[in-house]
């Protein structure tokens, strides 16, 4: 074929795809995806010679746009291309960028170019060897197209060659920076150069390079004050790379900050400049005071001209005729000044900087504000409350009579919407200052909202005033909703009378509150409300999806809340009404579906194991909706947005447009499974296969925290299905499905640990693991897998190391910068999570299996276990000091741990002398020290003689008045098993240690110990141990006050459990066993209140 025909051939094709014809676009469009999948290596290079050759301008954009999408919307496809194909993409689009002279194309080819960079080189795994000195070679060029592409390639793949711009090739750099800052009369190239240098800076934080970096500060104010004479536009851009800057470095501005925040603020303030570019400066400040709050706070003159300014914004309200504010949803006020944002920053401000900085100086300011003529001001002044009291609760807490009493006489405001804002700052009071406020202000505030209830030549005020009621009811205790509970629901029936949508809703929501306060009060109610809620679930239209849907969680609410027995007579009938839902058939974006779907759950908790048989329509849909993609496409540069999508851009200048409600009906899906899957999991078995595909997935959704974190923690829950499946059937087809299904869902999870980035996730992942091992209880996991567990557990332990041991290091050199510490102390605390979960972990993998564990232990672990058994970090010490314990004891000390023992038993007696150290640290140390003294044989007697020293040392600090802690629980158990395993170690001293010991009991700061602790005790009585019942049971009193009190904590319904219920049994035939004469004897000498609870114990052991 003539390769010349072929080209024309596809460049018609392409012309084709763009026709206005659907039928023949239809064709051309199944032409290019069928040559896609079947020849794709052809068809891109066809694509890439089109960018780069075509005459058109429009296919050669369009070209750039097609290879886009189908090698960066579609992430599999490059590595199916061929090697040849791959090179002649990265040789060729470096070629066009270099003599492509059209802007849209060219702006096509670089962003395709950026993002293809940074998906194939961020792992390492794949070489781009031509565009490292391209980058370099288009700074050096003399046109102004080839210095922005270089300039736009160093800010989005700089993570990538930072290690290449280190050294002398950084002065390069900055050279580069600072020559593009300054020609702001070339707007694009200078943009280009702040979006690199905001990039660099945050990466090159060694003293020398910021000294080299902060004359760049200069440049960028000069840049920005320059666009703000010639182009808004210019002035907006720069503005919002500053705004990133502060987010991802405001360490580097902060020294300037006495020049920047002020030039900021003239910004703000200045009239003459668009909204947009006002509110662009009041972004950078509220996120400079985000960042940096106890620097701000010291700088009164600053934060007052802030919150100021705020004030006055807030002002800028839209005064839209009252007939059109009815009618507008909350949501859907179009506001045309600064209200709305400046709303937002000023809670922001407050939350950052606290009710000692802002309340003296905005409560002088806000009573003027309520008490002005203008209705705007007396509204503001409302909103200033609602706005500040979460940020402001410490002050405003110790003001709240005064508040109430300055809002009250608001309810009843001439103007609507100065009622409006009465009711919204009520409502947010309540959820603020919680039962405190409720308390105080019940009785005035709940009548004024009444009273709002029936203002019907407003409706949007009643539908505020019964959203108020929802918070109301979310924090007014039982007793006192229920005697507003008549009034309320009097006033609330009859506005589900009405027309109104809106206003409906509201009074839905409040009754499905009062209802969930109330509970069973609620039940002289219900013949009420039940019919009036099923007629709004029939009638609602199509388009009324929100309403139809709190109808529907209304009921389910008040179902929960009356119990099984009063809904009954309606189940049937309600469970048919959701079963024509029909969320196939519904938008995503359609409420109804999500509240349709909570109902469901709701009702299972209602109506118990027969919900089970409704699971078979359930799931399918939960499945169909978590199985939906990501939501998000490749948008192209001349796509319009479109309604429910939120466009993003991401480095390489390409822009995504995400689906944000299909991400969120898709997560709220995983999490309903997973509710599912934990809460009925005997029901669950017939769809764990399809459901753990589709969480499989979710894992590693990386678009939504969401999805990947419902995913997780659903996986434990379906091993224990099948397990429980396995247990009721003793079928070898389910016990094959179980193996198999755990040698799949399991590498999963770690593949989830090994890519995942989010700590919150990564502590999920680990969690989910520990828990999927310690679930298997008839099977082993095979030695294979459990090799590779521990072999990605070291690896996430080394990450984990590196990780900690470089906030430590920033923590120091930031020990003078408050903001940043305690950030760094955020992470460090984040940090401590994973270390636990990978301990739980550990603990599980033993615990199943200690010989495998034991096995791989010494090539993977033990090295890397005892050096951090040695770090400063309290984490990776904890971490360390529990491996080796539960090594100890699930092992029954092996030989393995005993090795160790000598290297570790002088760590413990090190933290345990140090008063000072950390308190979970001591504990563990005791522990350990107790799992030693029973398992480690003959390697633990070189230090029998300290460890008791120390254990009846800490003992004895309590004994002395100082309050028990954890580690003196601790140090009691482990006193315990000396007494038991090393008695032949006591010698003459074994009468008065047990004594010791006794006289130590009961415990009850650890739980856990306090009931192996006190089993274990029961255990020396049932044994007849001589040292524990003393000669001729002279101890037996001090055993039966023991008794006593263990009778007294499990008559406490609050008490802790310190007695395990075999426990309480055996103290009980304790009592029921001992001879007569020898317990009233020990008896009558205890104290009154022993007497009587063991004098009615034996009464009722009697009966």
């Amino acid at each position: 074929k003539n390769p010349s025909n072929m080209e024309a051939q596809f460049e018609n094709l392409l012309q084709v795809l763009v026709s206005s014809d659907n039928a023949t676009r239809a064709k051309a469009e199944e032409v290019y995806q069928r040559n896609l999948l079947l020849s794709p290596d052809e068809l891109i290079q066809s694509l890439l010679r089109v960018s780069l050759s075509s005459a058109s301008i429009d296919l050669r954009g369009f070209s750039s746009i097609l290879l886009r999408r189908a090698l960066i919307a579609n992430p599999g496809q490059w590595a199916m291309l061929k090697e040849q194909t791959r090179s002649c993409i990265k040789i060729g689009t470096l070629q066009g960028i270099e003599k492509e002279t059209n802007k849209y194309v060219l702006s096509n080819l670089r962003e395709f170019t950026i993002t293809l960079a940074l998906r194939i080189l961020e792992d390492g795994r794949e070489k781009w060897d031509e565009i490292l000195p391209f980058i370099t070679c288009m700074c050096s060029s003399a046109e102004v197209r080839h210095k922005e592409t270089a300039l736009l390639m160093i800010s989005n793949l700089i993570t990538i060659f930072q290690q290449e711009f280190k050294g002398k090739n950084f002065d390069v750099l900055v050279q580069i920076l600072q020559s593009g800052l300054s020609l702001s009369s070339e707007p694009r190239l200078a943009l280009a150069s702040l979006e690199a240098t905001v990039s660099v800076i945050p990466l090159y934080q060694e003293p020398e390079e910021m000294q080299k970096l902060r004359p760049m500060l200069a440049l960028m104010m000069d840049l920005l004050n320059s666009f703000l004479t010639t182009s808004q536009t210019h002035a907006q851009e720069a503005l919002k790379l500053l705004v990133d800057l502060v987010g991802l470095d405001a360490a580097y501005l902060k020294p300037s900050a006495p020049q920047i925040l002020p030039f900021m603020m003239s910004i703000l303030t200045n009239v003459n400049f668009s909204q947009e570019t006002r509110c662009l400066a009041l972004e950078f400040l509220v996120s400079f005071v985000e960042e940096k709050p106890s620097f701000i706070a010291k700088s009164e003159d600053f934060c007052k001209s802030l919150l100021e300014v705020l004030i006055n914004m807030m002002l800028d309200v839209a005064d839209v005729p009252l007939d059109v504010w009815n009618n507008q949803e909350d949501d859907d006020e179009e506001d045309t000044g600064f209200t709305e944002v400046a709303q937002v920053s000023l809670d922001r401000v407050c939350v950052m900087l606290g009710g000692d900085v802002v309340g003296p100086i905005l409560f002088h300011q806000i009573p003027n504000l309520l008490n002005n003529s203008g209705w705007k001001f007396r509204y503001v002044g409302l909103m200033t409350l609602s706005m500040i009291a979460e940020g402001c609760f410490s002050v405003l807490n110790a003001e709240l009579p005064k508040l109430i009493q300055m809002i009250l006489p608001l309810f009843a405001d001439d103007h609507p919407r100065v009622r409006w804002a009465a009711a919204n700052t009520a409502g947010q009071f309540a959820t603020d200052f919680g039962s405190y406020f409720m308390n105080m202000s019940h009785s005035v505030i709940l009548p004024a909202l009444l009273k709002l209830l029936t203002d019907v030549q407003n409706p949007k005020v009643q539908g505020h005033a019964a959203a108020a009621i929802v918070n109301y009811c979310q924090q007014l205790n039982k007793k006192l909703m229920e005697a507003y509970a008549s009034q309320l629901l009097g006033a609330l029936y009859t506005l589900m009378n009405t027309n109104n949508p809106i206003v409906l809703q509201s009074a839905i929501s409040a009754v499905a509150s009062i209802a969930s306060s109330i509970k069973q009060q609620f039940v002289p109610y219900y013949p009420t409300f039940i019919p009036a809620l099923k007629n709004v679930i029939r009638n609602a239209k199509k388009d009324q999806g929100l309403l139809k849907g709190k109808a529907i969680e209304c009921i389910s609410l008040i179902a929960v809340a009356v119990g099984r027995e009063v809904f009954e007579p309606d189940m049937v009938e309600v469970l048919n009404l959701l079963s024509q839902v029909k969320p196939e058939e519904l938008d995503i974006d359609d409420p109804l579906q999500k509240f349709t779907l909570h109902a469901w759950m709701r009702l299972h908790a209602c109506i118990g194991d027969e919900f089970a048989s409704y699971l078979g329509y359930v799931v399918p849909i939960l499945i169909r909706i978590a199985s939906i993609g990501s939501g998000i496409k490749v948008q192209d540069l001349d796509e319009e947005e479109q309604p429910g999508w939120d466009v993003i851009q991401v480095p390489g200048g390409t822009s995504f447009a995400i689906h944000t409600s299909a991400l969120e009906e898709k997560a709220n899906a995983c999490n309903l499974l997973y509710y599912c899957a934990s809460n009925m999991a005997q029901f669950f078995f017939p769809y764990v296969r399809d459901v753990a595909a589709v969480l499989v997935a979710g894992m590693s959704f990386f678009y939504h925290t969401g999805v990947r974190l419902a995913s997780l923690s659903a996986i434990p829950h379906l091993i224990k299905s099948a397990q429980i499946q396995c247990k009721q059937t003793q079928s070898q087809n389910d016990f094959e499905f179980l193996a198999t299904l755990v040698n799949f869902l399991i590498p999963k999870v770690l593949e989830s640990i090994q890519g995942e980035s989010e700590k919150e996730v990564l502590v999920v992942a680990l969690e989910a693991l520990g828990e999927a091992i310690s679930t298997l209880q008839i099977m082993k996991i095979p030695e294979e897998l459990m090799e590779k567990i521990i072999t990605v557990i070291q690896d996430s332990i080394t990450d984990l190391h590196t990780r900690i041991s470089t906030w430590i290091s920033k923590k120091t050199k930031h020990s003078e910068d408050v903001d940043d510490y305690m950030r760094i102390e955020e992470e460090l605390l984040q940090e401590d999570s994973v270390a636990k979960e990978t301990t739980e972990v550990l603990g599980a993998l033993v615990r199943h299996n200690p010989a495998v564990f034991l096995k791989y232990f010494p090539s993977k672990l033990s090295q890397l276990i005892y050096s951090l058994a040695k770090t400063p970090s309290k984490s990776e010490r904890f971490l360390a000091f529990c491996v080796f314990a539960d090594m100890m004891g699930n092992s029954r000390g092996a030989p393995e741990s005993r090795e160790m023992l000598q290297h570790f038993v002088p760590l413990f007696f090190e933290c345990i002398s140090d008063r000072g150290a950390d308190p979970e640290l001591r504990s563990v140390s005791f522990y350990a020290i107790g799992t030693c003294l029973e398992h480690g044989g003959d390697a633990i007697l070189p230090y029998l003689e300290k460890a008791i020293s120390l254990l009846q040392g800490e003992i004895q600090i309590v004994k002395n008045g100082t309050p028990p802690t954890s580690a003196s629980d601790n140090a009691v158990s482990a006193l315990g098993k000396f007494i038991q395993f090393r008695t032949q170690n006591l010698g003459d001293k074994a009468p008065s240690v047990a004594s010791f010991w006794l006289s130590a009991l009961p415990i009850s700061t650890d739980t856990l110990e306090a009931e192996a602790t006190h089993d274990r005790l029961l255990g020396f009585i049932q044994a007849g141990n001589p040292l524990i019942l003393g000669d001729n049971y002279s101890n037996f009193p001090t055993i039966l006050t023991l008794i006593a009190t263990f009778i007294q904590y499990t008559a406490t319904p609050d008490a802790p459990d310190i007695v395990s219920e075999e426990g309480y049994t055996g103290f009980l035939q304790v009592l029921k066993d001992t001879p007569s004469e020898l317990l009233q004897g020990a008896i009558s000498v205890l104290p009154d209140l022993a007497k009587q609870i063991l004098a009615h114990a034996v009464d009722q052991l009697k009966k």
